[in-house]
């Protein structure tokens, strides 16, 4: 007995010291305990600033202090590719943290920290470049801020710094791979220390890793969803022109769309009541989510499940993929359960050319860069005006411009060289743009809204319908639904009618309120889950 004794009390001991720090989450070195920021929305976070439980000052500290301990350093997550100097940070904290103790409140976000993806325009005096990522534009300036960065600096949101991304938005390399820059690195995810999937993937892992509640990314094709889905977050992308993309170090002038990555319906509606274009009333989307809806008031239709239930037209087992997709259709059932009118077969002839379509719409945007790129460019100090300007530059310094960690081989900028020999007339781009209109509009998302009579088709996280939303302008609102074997989270998405965003949010946030919450990533959710995590990836 005395010998069982022995053995027994160290290893409760032992278990009870785990289980303490498996539910010890980390440490806050300049906020009180109780402020999670892995969980905190940016809603929380404004209504403890409101009640006098911490300041701004305290919050920039404390997002400044994750960022260096689990971004930089720790997991090494890579997903900030510059900030602002820290006493500038301190100034801007110190005067709104002044104007809300005299009772002026300039908006919802007021003195509430948030990131941008790294092709958002930022005036001087902020001290980022202007880069997209790449070598050729590390110290570029531009002369003034994107409108959805003077509209968030005006609301009194603090501009903390700027979000690694696919270098020029994925236009560079065929083979650089997911997250990937030459100034920023690899950006990992924190469910798995993989892809975070999109070139907005940056801004995506700095809200699911809690460095802050919310941040800005930009869509062509994905660039949202996919990062939402695989980071178990909330993604929003308006209707073509709801949103300036004034400002945006650009890829196509078509195409390219703000977007908004949170971790609750609330804060996407909190946001775009900022950011959209002026003469929208100030709070109607926030304002919307409080209509007295319910779900009989929304029409859904699960799209073409013969395409979309085959990601790419093939199935993927060996990653969990029927397992998604019976997920989805399972969600799709709940919701009608609860009252939803629901298809689940909402098809559209057009499904069956998305695979063409990619390489039509690639042609579009190979010729919109060079036009959109010079144009930029000229308002810039960039050393390169023009983008054959930048193919010679990266060819003449391939060491710094083209080689990727770790390798020893320059790597490529095929897609940036195959812009350069693009050549579209007029007539051959409008053929293309026509073409591409019918697809994706008449026999396409339109078709199907109309035959199928349904306000919103239902997809997975990420699908190449948004090739189809690019080129209608329809708004995306991505959720988290589940989790693959290997613990990386995926979505749903749904996609409405162009100028249907306000419902869309409604949607949104009745799902939020019916389906379980989203997964937090274990490297972040506790001391020891953190210290396994980085065990277990080889980063200590």
């Amino acid at each position: 007995m005395i010998g069982i004794q022995f053995f027994f009390w160290p290893l409760a001991l032992i278990a009870a010291a785990l289980a303490i720090l498996l539910n010890l989450p980390l440490r806050n070195t300049y906020l009180p305990r109780a402020v999670n920021l892995l969980t905190a929305t940016a809603t929380d976070i404004s209504a403890l600033l409101d009640s006098g439980r911490i300041s701004s000052a305290q919050l920039v500290e404390e997002c400044l202090q994750r960022i260096h301990s689990h971004d930089q350093n720790g997991l090494h997550l890579n997903s900030v590719l510059g900030l602002v100097p820290r006493h500038q940070l301190r100034s801007t904290a110190a005067l709104l943290d002044n104007e809300r103790r005299r009772g002026i409140l300039r908006s919802a976000v007021h003195g509430v920290p948030i990131l941008i993806k790294g092709n958002f325009a930022t005036e001087p005096s902020l001290g980022l470049p202007t880069s997209g990522g790449a070598f050729a534009l590390a110290n570029v300036t531009t002369k003034y801020d994107a409108v959805a960065v003077h509209q968030l600096r005006e609301a009194g949101a603090i501009i903390l710094g700027k979000t690694n991304l696919d270098e020029l938005c994925s236009w560079k390399g065929d083979n650089l791979g997911s997250g990937w820059s030459k100034l920023g690195g690899t950006t990992r995810s924190p469910y798995t220390f993989g892809s975070p999937c999109g070139s907005s993937g940056g801004s995506a892992v700095a809200v699911a890793a809690g460095l802050v509640p919310f941040a800005l990314g930009t869509e062509t094709t994905g660039s949202i969803t996919c990062p939402a889905s695989f980071l178990a977050l909330y993604g929003f992308v308006g209707s073509k022109d709801l949103v300036s993309s004034h400002g945006l170090s650009p890829v196509s002038s078509s195409f390219d769309r703000p977007g908004i990555l949170s971790k609750s319906v609330a804060d996407l509606a909190v946001v775009l009541d900022v950011i959209a274009r002026p003469g929208e009333s100030k709070t109607k989307y926030l304002g919307s989510l409080n209509d007295s809806t319910s779900w009989t008031d929304f029409r859904l239709g699960l799209a073409d499940p013969d395409f979309f239930n085959k990601t790419h037209g093939l199935y993927h087992e060996e990653i969990g993929e029927l397992k998604m997709h019976d997920e989805i259709s399972n969600a799709v059932m709940r919701m009608r359960a609860l009252g939803a009118e629901v298809n689940m077969n909402a098809s559209f002839p057009s499904a069956q050319f998305l695979p063409q379509s990619f390489g039509e719409i690639q042609r579009i945007i190979r010729h919109e860069i060079k036009s959109s790129f010079a144009s930029f460019s000229r308002e810039t100090d960039a050393p390169v005006k023009n983008l054959a300007d930048l193919v010679l530059f990266n060819k003449e310094h391939w060491s710094d411009a083209l080689k990727k960690d770790g390798l020893h081989f320059p790597q490529g900028q095929e897609i940036l060289e195959r812009s350069v020999g693009e050549s579209l007339d007029s007539a051959e781009y409008d053929d293309i743009m026509n073409t591409l209109y019918t697809w994706a509009v008449t026999s396409g998302l339109e078709y199907a809204f109309k035959t199928h009579s349904v306000d919103f088709l239902v997809v997975p996280g990420w699908s190449w319908i948004t090739i189809y939303s690019a080129i209608a302008g329809a708004p995306m609102g991505t959720v988290p639904l589940g989790q693959f074997p290997d613990g990386r989270p995926f979505g749903l998405t749904f996609v409405g009618r162009r100028g249907q965003d306000a419902k869309l949010l409604q949607l949104m946030q009745f799902y939020e309120k019916t389906f379980p919450p989203r997964r937090t990533p274990s490297s972040m959710n506790s001391v020891l889950g953190n210290w396994y995590f980085r065990l277990t990836n080889g980063i200590l």
